[in-house]
């Protein structure tokens, strides 16, 4: 249950309450771009339940009229409605006595951090809905992303092309941009000012690695003393440029490794050895999809192991309006722990990302994705 705290410590979940509710009021999802309809108002209370997500149907062109004295015909305007499952997110957390007694107020940094989370959240489930688009454009692994890519994705909305949002890229899609030269040598991609976003063609640039890939990690290369052979299963869920090192030397099963996913910026804690190990993005805490498969042998503390990504990268074009995040108000459930006399509280959200199959009022969808390699 993380961290505990003493019954003399004053705690109020009414006011964790009202204030994530109000911090989440804020929350701008993927960057404020304007891509996904932010909306509160979600009544269903229940994870996996269907509901109707409904928007407004067409009316179509104006009718003419061409006899003096006909009428109009009658067109009813309704709502058409798409269905999505409710998801149901929260986090569990107590304020340490030294928490109340800072000098800042733990109620506002309690729900500044609930609203960061359910951000980094809801734009994960917003990318997982663009990517499912029918609108994709596919090249190859030696077809890095350019202009022109942008302007063919762009035709795939044939003459609903306007009021594009924005650009969604993995971090090695835009480092691959920074490559790409026009005519006159300068840069296509334009850097971000003043806080803003980097662009494109224009068109703002979303950078995150939770923008979908499609390919596996290739072999892997040891080093060290007599270093047990490592390989690798599974499918990757990012690209990854795996590094493994060990910590503790000795034989499968009692020597230990770290591992890091991000070509050595972050690293696991120590992990013990075994025939197989799962490896967890230790950021996100989410599965990566690889396994490590480990021979037996007798490790050496300077045994280094090195792997990298190899595929295809999905960048997604985006109109304003294409999607809907839709969430209930967030709410906190207080309990007491009777084996340590505290009391804990627990903020709880029920949401839904949607991508309309259609635009409101229009034909298509608002997301087109275009699957190529990049710059090496």
């Amino acid at each position: 249950m993380g961290t505990r705290t003493t019954a003399s410590n004053v705690f109020l979940p009414e006011l964790v309450e009202q204030s994530v509710e109000g911090a989440f009021s804020g929350i701008s999802v993927m960057q404020g771009i304007g891509a996904a309809i932010y909306r509160d108002g979600l009544l269903s209370s229940t994870e996996g339940e269907i509901v109707n997500v409904p928007y407004f149907d067409s009316l179509g062109e104006l009718d003419d009229i061409t006899t003096d004295g006909d009428g109009l015909s009658l067109t009813t305007f309704g709502q058409t409605a798409e269905q999505a499952t409710v998801n149901h997110s929260g986090k569990m957390f107590e304020m340490t006595r030294l928490a109340r007694a800072g000098a800042n107020d733990p109620y506002a940094e309690a729900s500044k951090q609930m609203a960061e989370a359910a951000r980094r959240r809801f734009d994960r489930a917003l990318i997982e809905c663009a990517s499912s688009t029918p609108l994709v454009q596919t090249y190859t692994t030696s077809d890095f992303l350019q202009p022109d890519m942008l302007t063919d994705a762009q035709s795939l909305f044939a003459d609903e092309e306007n009021d594009i949002a924005g650009l969604v890229v993995h971090s090695k899609v835009k480092a691959s941009l920074r490559k790409v030269k026009d005519a006159d040598g300068n840069s296509i991609l334009v850097d971000a000012k003043e806080g803003g976003l980097a662009r494109i063609n224009g068109i703002p640039i979303i950078t995150t690695d939770r923008a979908p890939v499609q390919g596996s990690m290739g072999a892997v290369t040891s080093a060290g003393t007599s270093p047990p052979t490592i390989t690798l299963t599974g499918t990757p869920a990012g690209a990854y440029e795996l590094r493994v090192s060990v910590t503790t030397a000795g034989a499968l099963g009692t020597s230990k490794i770290k591992y890091s996913l991000d070509g050595g910026v972050t690293y696991t804690e120590n992990v013990t050895t075994a025939a197989t190990v799962l490896m967890v993005d230790p950021f996100t805490k989410q599965s990566s999809g690889v396994t490590l498969n480990i021979a037996s042998g007798s490790a050496s503390v300077d045994n280094t192991y090195t792997a990298s990504f190899a595929g295809t990268f999905s960048s997604l074009l985006l109109r304003k309006g294409s999607m809907v995040l839709w969430r209930s108000d967030a709410f906190a459930d207080e309990d007491k722990d009777i084996s340590r006399d505290t009391k804990v509280a627990a903020v709880h959200v029920y949401w839904i990302a949607h991508l309309y199959k259609r635009m409101p009022g229009l034909t298509r969808p608002g997301v087109v994705r275009m699957v190529h390699g990049i710059v090496s």
